[in-house]
């Protein structure tokens, strides 16, 4: 991979986690990729060379500080079911997105809330 490919792919990826997609449901590596116009191979290499993750982790941890944020910012959004709140982070399951938050934060998503 040349040095111009992988400045375009990390381009693309900024932009990609401020456009928010990443809490699309349907957010895969392939789908990633195809949307950034790249290869997976590509997007891999750079999401674990410059990212310091593989792609679950990497999307996890954008899923979960969006909900931080929006906990903390809407206090409309505290008083939302864990599974509402796992929808709108992107997860289909409610003990997926509980167990991501609580590897990444520490603890469990309605004690967060809670405090």
């Amino acid at each position: 991979m040349s040095v111009e490919t992988k400045v375009k792919i990390i381009q693309k990826l900024e932009k990609f986690e401020e456009s928010g997609l990443f809490t699309n449901k349907n957010l895969s590596l392939p789908y990633l990729e195809a949307h950034l116009e790249t290869n997976t191979k590509y997007l891999s290499r750079v999401i674990k060379n410059y990212k310091n993750t593989d792609f679950n982790a990497y999307i996890n941890k954008f899923r979960i500080d969006y909900i931080l944020r929006k906990l903390n910012d809407n206090k409309d959004f505290r008083h939302f079911k864990i599974t509402t709140l796992a929808e709108e982070a992107g997860y289909a399951s409610h003990s997926k997105f509980a167990a991501i938050f609580k590897q990444i934060v520490g603890i469990s998503p309605s004690t967060y809330v809670q405090h």
